[in-house]
């Protein structure tokens, strides 16, 4: 009988070690949303989210897109990349198949990066360079909020494919790179918000 009590708390115990992710990190992640113009509505699975800035709960699935509109501009569209939550593999060791099974039944194995979004939307009767403008200054933002880690390290050691594909987005030159190198480093020294640093690159650099 205690050979049988015992046997049973042992598997309780993995069971509940083997949804690790899942305790850890729940079945949703807070994901926010901002935008260039304001007020834009966010759509996902059909259903209307809010409008920007917005900051809420999603569900942690893959292959989620969300909807961005406004009245007056061009719809957008745009892919929620996800990675493997970090606590998946301490599950996985822990809780081997089980526990691997049970969070990515739950959708917890999976995490959304980055979790801050910036839509720029283009309006209906905008000229071609002005439509140049916006996605260049889209691609930045969205490029330095999903890059952000890697970005401050490589701006840190004065190298790295990160930072030389940002030159490349902000259009810098090869003789100017080491004086924008030195820009983002002040930028990051005055704040650690993500977004906060995404906006002020594009404001420096691309000017209207």
């Amino acid at each position: 009988m205690r050979q049988r009590s015992l046997i049973g708390l042992i598997l309780a115990t993995v069971v509940t070690a083997s949804s690790c992710a899942t305790i850890m990190d729940g079945e949703s992640q807070t994901v926010t949303f901002n935008s260039n113009p304001n007020e834009v509505e966010i759509f996902m699975d059909g259903k209307r989210l809010g409008v920007t800035p917005l900051t809420l709960q999603i569900k942690r699935e893959q292959n989620k897109m969300f909807i961005a509109k406004k009245e007056g501009y061009e719809e957008q569209q745009m892919v929620m990349s996800t990675r493997l939550n970090s606590w998946f593999w301490g599950n996985f060791i822990t809780g081997g198949a089980l526990g691997s099974t049970t969070d990515f039944a739950s959708g917890a194995a999976h995490e959304y990066s980055p979790n801050n979004y910036y839509v720029t939307l283009t309006p209906q009767k905008a000229s071609e360079s002005l439509r140049n403008q916006l996605e260049r200054e889209m691609w930045a933002r969205n490029f330095i909020l999903g890059s952000y880690w890697h970005l401050a390290d490589d701006i840190a050691r004065s190298r790295g494919e990160y930072l030389l594909s940002l030159y490349t987005i902000l259009g810098i030159e090869t003789s100017q790179q080491e004086e924008v190198r030195r820009n983002l480093g002040n930028l990051l020294s005055k704040s650690h918000n993500i977004p906060v640093f995404a906006e002020s690159v594009v404001d420096r650099y691309f000017v209207q």
